[in-house]
């Protein structure tokens, strides 16, 4: 454990002058709520991107974001202090308000705060990462820093200081740990839990209360756990979104399968037939309560509930923000213009710093993750998974003649040519002619293809479940190897020398003058897996590898070192024709800069 100064100023209520915030991302404006904080006769919202100020009534009040000069690039989480002062975790730092005025504090070079929790105890705030593990700011101004020195991931998804002053941290795949203030003692077997935890609170009897990403709600108390998990009788929920305890003890809980409400021992459905016919189904991501209200956040609206009824929709965005939501990664233009599509077919486009609505959601077309191009002729091209391949003509999608009965998985424009691939096959589509060429070459048969690259020499490559498929001289080939069965295959790129790299679940493979190659674990030895996209840098030509344990860098020895590049896990990447790298996540735009590599 290491410590460094910090200005003691922070945890103080003035300020002399502010810094400037160093952004390492581009950004566009967003709708969801991450958190609110009642203040006096005011509440402050805070949406990905800004500070929203309302009454009581949820009248807005006043804005507080880029357009004043506050550049928060993406609020992350939000702690209220013991002199009512706001600490707000970003991408690019950590900020604090009081008053209605942010001002910026610090940046941590390639670290993503993901999560803040107070200790009103010592008054000290301890600060949860992608990139430095878990941070304490101490009040006398200094800062200590526990990682993988520790025992501790480098990225934590969730911790909470309780009445006791101990520290909870959560992480991904199930570890769980506790600071008794001398050392991190392991927890992980009591809380036997799959992926993460998403909130902790505690209640006025001290019993800890835990929702998990895939294993319902938890609570400990005295080291004695208890769980409730999906039971419609009872609670309902594998996921668990958000805990609140009330000013009388009572539980609220919001899940998949609605809100909850927890008094006396005896489990209340709270508003559940309502949610359901909404259009998430019930799935409420975040609730907030101020009095008897409550604020339930369906991820493209936010209603407010009051005695078990809806009584209004809570409206704080502006109108610059983004038209809708449920966006997946970006796609561009030659020209290299920014478009992104959502999972009901609508579309928006990046002009100067807002996005213009091209198409409005389909209310019947639905596409989880709808790979989408824009041919050499400037049309956009949605591949789909029930409707087959869809055009975008005079503001409506119409179907083409393409007959592709299953799922549409990946789009490659090749000149004049739109190369298709699909759970059962791969197609070649040029001028209103089709060639199905799985349809008689039993090489292909269920090929699963879900990535289409070119080499040096114009043949044509596919990534399918267990092997890759190379188009050469109007003839395919399978090329299989060992090291590929039985094995996921994500992506495939090639590199400037020629070498095809290959994403796998169980590890990098490369394929250079015929023979295979496999990187199964980092410098340090530790074993990797769940890699699913790779990223060379086209100025570079160095090549970075993402996956379930992070961005990993190859080096010259041949092997991967993990980058702390502070990019949250389940991104999208995307590479532009003029060799931008962009990632949508969280309803952010977000353009790196660059790539640090070893």
């Amino acid at each position: 454990m290491k410590h460094t100064p910090l200005v003691s100023i922070i945890f103080s209520v003035l300020f002399i002058g502010s810094l400037s915030a160093q952004p390492i991302a581009k950004y566009q404006y967003a709708k969801r709520i991450v958190d609110a904080v009642e203040q006096k006769k005011e509440i402050c919202f805070f949406t990905n991107f800004d500070i929203r100020i309302t009454d009581k009534k949820y009248q807005l009040k006043e804005v507080l974001g880029s357009e004043k000069g506050y550049d928060f690039n993406m609020i992350t989480s939000v702690e209220k202090g013991k002199k009512g002062q706001i600490f707000v975790g970003t991408v690019s730092g950590l900020w604090l308000l009081h008053n209605k005025k942010p001002t910026f504090i610090k940046t941590f070079e390639n670290t993503v705060i993901t999560c803040l929790s107070y200790n009103h105890t010592t008054n000290e705030l301890w600060v949860g990462t992608t990139g430095k593990g878990v941070m304490l700011l101490k009040s006398n101004g200094s800062v200590s820093y526990y990682d993988k020195k520790d025992g501790l991931d480098n990225s934590i998804h969730k911790l909470f200081v309780d009445s006791k002053s101990r520290v909870w941290v959560s992480y991904p795949f199930s570890y769980f740990k506790m600071f008794d203030g001398k050392e991190w003692i392991d927890k992980t077997k009591e809380f036997s839990s799959i992926l993460w935890a998403k909130d902790i609170k505690e209640d006025k009897s001290n019993t800890l209360w835990i929702g998990t990403q895939a294993s319902g709600l938890k609570t400990q108390k005295e080291d004695k756990w208890t769980t409730f998990i999906k039971d419609p009788k009872t609670f309902a929920g594998f996921i668990v979104n958000t805990i609140i305890v009330d000013e009388k003890d009572t539980k609220w809980i919001s899940s998949e399968s609605g809100i909850f409400k927890y008094d006396n021992a005896t489990w209340t459905q709270y508003f559940v037939d309502s949610l359901k016919a909404k259009q998430n189904k019930g799935h409420v991501f975040k609730i907030l309560k101020f009095g008897d209200d409550i604020l339930a956040n369906l991820f493209e609206e936010t209603i407010i509930i009051n005695d078990g009824k809806q009584i209004a929709t809570l409206d704080v965005n502006m109108p610059n923000d983004i038209p809708f939501t449920n966006l997946t990664k970006p796609f561009f233009s030659k020209e290299g213009d920014i478009y992104l599509i959502n999972t009901k077919l609508g579309i928006v486009k990046l002009e100067g710093d807002k996005f213009t609505t091209i198409k409005q959601p389909s209310k019947d077309t639905t596409c989880s993750n709808c790979p989408a191009i824009i041919d050499s002729l400037g049309n956009i091209i949605v591949g789909t998974e029930k409707h087959g391949l869809l055009k975008l003509i005079n503001g409506s999608w119409q179907k083409q003649t393409i007959e592709i009965k299953k799922n549409i998985l990946t789009l490659f424009q090749d000149n004049n040519t739109l190369w298709v691939g699909a759970v059962q096959g791969i197609y070649e589509y040029n001028s209103g002619k089709l060639i199905e060429h799985s349809l008689n070459d039993p090489v292909l048969k269920n090929v699963g293809a879900n990535g289409i690259v070119k080499d040096k020499t114009n043949n044509i490559w596919v990534n399918g479940y267990n092997a890759i498929y190379r188009y050469s001289n109007n003839k395919w080939e399978k090329i299989e190897s060992e090291l590929l069965k039985d094995n996921d295959i994500n992506d495939i790129q090639f590199d400037a020398e020629g070498t095809l790299w290959v994403a796998t679940y169980k590890g990098i493979a490369y394929y250079k003058n015929n023979e295979w190659q496999i990187i199964r674990n980092d410098e340090n030895n530790n074993s990797l897996w769940g890699f699913r996209k790779i990223i060379i840098d086209p100025q570079t030509d160095k090549k970075c590898f993402y996956g379930s344990s992070g961005i990993f860098a190859y080096t010259n020895s041949n092997t991967l070192r993990k980058m702390e590049l502070g990019v949250p896990l389940n991104t999208n990447f995307a590479i532009s024709p003029q060799n931008e790298i962009y990632y949508y996540l969280n309803n952010a735009l977000v353009k790196m800069n660059k790539i640090i590599h070893p």
